[in-house]
Order: C-alpha cells, then sequence, then structure tokens
C-alpha cells in the first residue's frame, strides 16, 4: 500500500513557481554576456548581475526553439510525439537571497513528472556546484541527505563534469541578493 501511495506522489505534478516577467525591452541574455566578456579583456575583472526574468527568458526561448526543432524532425521522420522517451517541457528558477528554486517538468514515456530543487549554486574551482537544501519529485520529498548524495553523484559523473565546468573567463559565479552574480577575469 506504501508503494502505492509513494507512486501517486510521484506522478502528481507540482505547480511551477511563480517567476518575475521580464520588465520591459532589454539587451538579450547572450548580448549582455558578450559585452561582460569584452569589458572583462579590455578592463580586467568585470561583474555580471542577471535576474530571474532574464534567466527565464532566455529558457523559454530555447525551449521553444527545441520543440520546434523537434516538431520539424518528427514531421521528417514521420514519428509521433511519443516516440520519444524523455523530454524537457519546462524550466523555470527563483531566485530569492542566496538560494536558487529549480523547477523542471519532464515528460517520461507520456508520464508528466516534476522535479523541485532549492539549494545554494555556487563556483568551485573551475566548476560549478550546486547545494542542495530540499527537493521533491512530483509531491513526494526527498530526505536531504538522500538529495545530497543524488546531487554530488550526478555531478561528479564524468558525463555531467565537463558541463559542470564553467566557461573560460568566468573566475566565480554564485547566487547574491536574488541575482545570478558571474564575475569575469
Amino acid at each position: 500500500m506504501t508503494g502505492i501511495v509513494g507512486l501517486g506522489l510521484l506522478f502528481h505534478a507540482g505547480a511551477p513557481p511563480a517567476v518575475r516577467p521580464k520588465s520591459g525591452e532589454v539587451e538579450s541574455l547572450p548580448e549582455r554576456i558578450k559585452g561582460a566578456q569584452s569589458a572583462s579583456t579590455a578592463n580586467g575583472a568585470h561583474v555580471l548581475r542577471i535576474d530571474e526574468s532574464d534567466v527565464n527568458s532566455y529558457f523559454d526561448s530555447e525551449l521553444a526553439l527545441e520543440r520546434s526543432r523537434s516538431e520539424t524532425a518528427q514531421i521528417g521522420t514521420r514519428k509521433a510525439p511519443s516516440d520519444s522517451h524523455t523530454a524537457l517541457k519546462d524550466l523555470r528558477l527563483n531566485l530569492r537571497d542566496d538560494k536558487m528554486h529549480i523547477y523542471l517538468l519532464l515528460k517520461i514515456r507520456d508520464e508528466d513528472i516534476t522535479v523541485d530543487l532549492e539549494g545554494k549554486l555556487y563556483s568551485q574551482g573551475s566548476y560549478m556546484r550546486f547545494e542542495p537544501l530540499n527537493g521533491k519529485i512530483g509531491a513526494l520529498p526527498l530526505p536531504q541527505p538522500m538529495l545530497a548524495r543524488i546531487v554530488q553523484v550526478i555531478m561528479d559523473s564524468p558525463d555531467q563534469r565537463e558541463s559542470m565546468r564553467l566557461p573560460p573567463g568566468i573566475a566565480d559565479l554564485r547566487v547574491e541578493n536574488s541575482q545570478f552574480v558571474l564575475t569575469y577575469r
């Protein structure tokens, strides 16, 4: 009986967090990053602050582009959308003080599953690190020690380790005052 309840909680989709809407037209995130890189090479260290609306707008446009590519590929190969085993349907970040809340909506074998994580993002050496404080899959909360171990295994795996490497020129990355702070060398 406990397994059935756990399975029910696992597939109960959580609500996405409210994110601040983008206010007005501002320079796109990739353009701001390129500007910060140029400023750091010309003037030494440079700090770039990015709020959650910029990051979420960027992710929204990337996910829309990916969906468009996927639909085009499916039309070209005549595959049904259900042929895909796993797909990222939604990604939202909410920044509060020095913490980051990550919401993922995944489609896994025709089932929607949500992953909610809250923790601290920081850099260590040349790598991005994430210290989870709490999390859940669907409505099923994960004990913090288990969550910390899962995140550590994922981040330290050979496949993921390279994706966690900071881009050249970035000396530090963290969340501070509800913003991403990137420090360029």
